[in-house]
C-alpha cells in the first residue's frame, strides 16, 4: 500500500514535471524553455526505463550489510515501471477528462492540456496530504479556483471541480461494483470446478 502511495504520487510529480514546460505558466526563453522540455521527457524516460538496474546496482552495493537486498534482488523490478508507466498514462488521462470537461481539446493545443494537468495533479495529491479534509473535501476545488480561475471565472471552475469528483466518486463506485461482482462470480465457480474435479 505505501509502494502504491508513493508511485501514485511520484507519478503525478512527473505529470507536473512534463506539462510545466508546456503550460506558460513559467515564461522563458525559446531555448531554455526546449532545454527543459527535452530535459523533463528523457528523465522520465530514463526512470521509468532504467528503475530495474538501478535498484539492482544499489542493492548489489549493500548486499554485505542488509541481507534483505537479496528480496529487492530477486523482486521483478521490470513490473515496477509497468506500473509506474501505467499510472502516468492514468494522470494524463485523467487531465485529458479534466481539460475536455472545462471546454478545451487537443485542437486548443497543448497549453491547455498542460497547465489543466499541472493544476488537476497538484489538486489531486494536495486534496490527499490534507488528512484533516476528508477526502480532500475543499482542498481540491481551492486549488483548482486558485491555479485556473482568471478573468473572474472562479464560479465556473468551482462548478467543473465538483462536477468532476462527483465524476471521479461514480467511477469508483462502478469499479468496486465490477470488482465485487467479478469476486463473487469467481467464489461460485470455485465450489463448481472442486466438485467436478471430485467426481469427475
Amino acid at each position: 500500500i505505501a509502494a502504491e502511495f508513493a508511485i501514485v504520487y511520484i507519478c503525478g510529480a512527473l505529470l507536473v514535471v512534463l506539462a510545466l514546460p508546456f503550460s506558460g505558466i513559467i515564461s522563458l526563453p525559446l531555448g531554455a524553455r526546449t532545454m527543459l522540455q527535452a530535459t523533463a521527457i528523457g528523465g522520465t524516460g530514463l526512470l521509468i526505463l532504467g528503475l530495474p538496474s538501478v535498484v539492482r546496482r544499489l542493492a548489489l552495493q549493500v548486499r554485505t550489510r542488509h541481507p534483505v537486498t537479496k528480496q529487492i534482488l530477486s523482486f521483478q523490478w521490470s513490473r515496477v515501471s509497468l506500473v509506474v508507466f501505467a499510472v502516468l498514462m492514468t494522470w494524463w488521462l485523467l487531465a485529458y477528462g479534466f481539460s475536455v470537461l472545462y471546454g478545451q481539446s487537443l485542437y486548443s493545443g497543448w497549453h491547455h492540456l498542460a497547465r489543466h494537468a499541472i493544476a488537476l495533479a497538484g489538486a489531486l495529491l494536495l486534496g490527499q496530504i490534507a488528512f484533516f479534509a476528508p477526502t480532500g473535501v475543499g482542498v481540491r476545488e481551492a486549488v483548482l479556483v486558485a491555479l485556473l480561475a482568471s478573468n473572474g471565472n472562479a464560479a465556473e471552475v468551482l462548478i467543473l471541480a465538483v462536477v468532476f469528483r462527483t465524476e471521479m466518486i461514480l467511477g469508483e463506485i462502478l469499479c468496486a461494483a465490477v470488482a465485487i461482482a467479478v469476486a463473487r462470480v469467481q467464489s461460485i465457480r470455485k465450489p463448481r470446478s472442486g466438485a467436478n474435479n471430485t467426481y469427475g
